[in-house]
């Protein structure tokens, strides 16, 4: 049976210019309103998940607060009353971005004094951080979940509770005989994915340059950003080297529910490079790119499902084919974009 979250989520996608969708941004909207429509609710996550005291809570989202000589701080969540004011930032798919925990900080001891002042930081996965100087505590997702099982009998929160579990929100269950088979052939699948770039990987270099190999840095990228990748950094001129980058290589977790992972192929440009604007403007009006703009960056990509090349008899020529077909794409993009400032 299909999830009505799951369902909308699908729908924004169709209308939305990217094929990847805001999960936090859509995820956040949603248990926001459930908390809104029920003040004990919303006092009873205050008080045992986030650990506030009080009750009277009001809660809203997507609040802009003013930093002096700084960026604007954007706030998922914003929770008060009376006595308190917590800004709760979430994470699914995606880290936190520049100093964001410690502009917001800022913002919230300019109002120290006037209230008691809560910063809290809810993520998919463990991030552990070191927030000093003022009331702040990380959650998960699943401690989100696990507040919800005591009110499961509202057909909303059933349905989200859902659509957690969907998304791989809800955390790890015991393992299964699945996780076994998973274990034993980790590295039968790595070893698999690193012939595919490995065979792509001349083509990639002659096209934009060697790509960074220290580190274990495709294992890493697992971990950080369920992806399992190469890349290139620097790629524009007038920027830090982690300010711009091309990405190539395999993703697991996409942001709209798909039951493969994908190829893909794709440059990146963070909004503190000084060709942010012009970047921008290139991949959402020169480029034949999937693209989104997060709030640190603008991403533009090709990507295809894993799925589509199991029917074939040669697979991994397959897949070296769609690389190769993709980075000639970004060739041609390159060369029509010489203004960016190519490196």
């Amino acid at each position: 049976m299909q999830n009505i979250f799951e369902n909308l989520l699908k729908l924004y996608s169709k209308d939305s210019s990217s094929i990847k969708t805001p999960l936090e941004d859509f995820t956040t909207e949603i248990f926001s309103s459930i908390l809104s429509k029920d003040n004990h609710l919303l006092d009873t996550f205050m008080n045992q998940v986030l650990k506030i005291e009080g009750e009277g809570f009001a809660i809203d989202t997507q609040q802009q607060y003013a930093l002096e000589n700084d960026r604007d701080c954007i706030i998922d969540v914003v929770v008060w009353n009376q006595h308190s004011i917590c800004f709760l930032e979430n994470k699914v798919n995606s880290l936190e971005g520049p100093r964001q925990l410690e502009r917001y900080k800022r913002v919230l001891n300019k109002l120290t004094g006037e209230k008691e002042v809560y910063l809290r930081y809810c993520t998919k996965y463990y991030d552990l951080k070191d927030i000093e100087d003022i009331n702040f505590d990380q959650i998960r997702w699943q401690d989100v979940y696990h507040f919800l099982q005591d009110y499961e009998e509202d057909t909303i929160i059933q349905d989200f509770m859902d659509f957690l579990r969907r998304m791989d929100m809800a955390g790890a269950d015991y393992f299964n005989f699945n996780d076994m088979l998973v274990m034993n052939r980790f590295w039968e699948t790595l070893s698999k994915m690193d012939e595919c770039l490995d065979a792509i990987t001349p083509k990639f270099t002659s096209a934009f340059g060697k790509p960074y190999t220290y580190d274990y840095e495709r294992l890493k990228q697992i971990a950080a950003y369920n992806r399992y990748t190469m890349w290139r950094e620097d790629i524009f001129a007038g920027g830090k080297r982690a300010h711009s980058k091309i990405i190539l290589g395999f993703e697991f977790n996409v942001v709209e529910p798909q039951p493969y992972p994908v190829l893909f192929l794709g440059i990146v440009c963070n909004r503190n490079h000084s060709r942010y604007h012009m970047v921008k403007d290139a991949i959402e009006r020169q480029g034949d790119f999937d693209y989104t703009e997060e709030e640190y960056s603008i991403w533009g990509w090709y990507e295809t499902p894993v799925s589509n090349f199991l029917s074939m008899e040669n697979q991994f020529d397959g897949i070296n084919q769609w690389f190769s077909r993709s980075i000639d794409r970004l060739i041609g993009f390159k060369e029509n974009t010489e203004k960016l400032g190519w490196k």
